[in-house]
């Protein structure tokens, strides 16, 4: 541990007041001792020093008070700062939170948009498609129930017996492209042009009861079959040849 003793120092020299009675300056003398050693250390000085130390040692601690103040207060504006961010952060959150729910709900009409319209589309897909298969010479040409024979590669039909009081109908929609006497087979004949590539001709003895480019549907009577009965030739064409009629067919329809 280290002593210090501070020490005034009198200047014995005085003048006259008649020389203006001017007194020199006063001396301290600052000694230093270390405890359980024998240094001794003396340090002079004036009193103009000390006054300047003491001056600059009060302006160093005011600084250092202000530099402490500020911080203190800068210190509390950042805490503010933080806190005001966070309370933003926490409200973003909750926006987000809120336009997430919003979003997903935006994405489940969407699906449920996109599934009526692909609803709709399949509707009216199907509803094309069965309206397309109307126009198809598929259905029996009979109105009653009837045995098809096979069918005949060098004729290119196939050949049904219709019982008496049955008619002969339409295979499928489609306009009448003739109606009249065939010269083929010596009897009658009706041809239906399905508008599709498809025509389908219908030869019996009985007479026709439609007349030309009219119009029909899939049942529309051709012919009436008297008491006697009667047989009907059917064929087939597409795109101008003769086809199959069994590969569209339907016996059931």
């Amino acid at each position: 541990m280290v002593y210090c003793l501070f020490m005034r120092k009198r200047d014995g020299n005085r003048r006259s007041r008649a020389d203006g009675e001017r007194r020199s300056r006063k001396g301290y003398s600052i000694i230093f001792v270390s405890d359980g050693t024998e240094r001794v250390r003396t340090i002079r000085t004036t009193s103009d020093r000390i006054i300047l130390v003491t001056i600059l040692c009060g302006a160093l601690l005011a600084a250092f008070i202000g530099y402490v103040i500020y911080g203190v207060f800068e210190r509390d504006e950042y805490e503010d700062r933080i806190e005001s961010l966070n309370s933003e952060i926490a409200t973003l959150s909750e926006d987000k939170i809120l336009l997430s729910a919003e979003i997903e709900d935006l994405e489940q009409e969407v699906r449920a948009a996109n599934d009526r319209i692909l609803s709709r589309e399949n509707q009216a897909k199907a509803k094309n498609e069965a309206k397309a298969l109307l126009f198809m010479p598929s259905a029996l040409p009979l109105d009653s129930q009837a045995l098809p024979s096979a069918y005949d590669k060098e004729k290119k039909w196939i050949t049904m017996d219709a019982a008496p009081g049955v008619h002969v109908v339409a295979a499928g929609n489609g306009t009448v492209s003739y109606a009249g006497e065939s010269l083929e087979s010596g009897g009658y004949l009706v041809s239906i042009d399905h508008g599709n590539g498809y025509q389908s001709d219908y030869y019996c003895r009985s007479k026709p009861v439609i007349k030309e480019k009219a119009e029909i549907s899939r049942g529309t009577v051709l012919f009436s079959i008297g008491d006697e009965g009667d047989k009907l030739f059917y064929r087939v064409k597409y795109e101008g040849d003769f086809i199959d009629p069994y590969t569209v067919l339907n016996i059931s329809g």
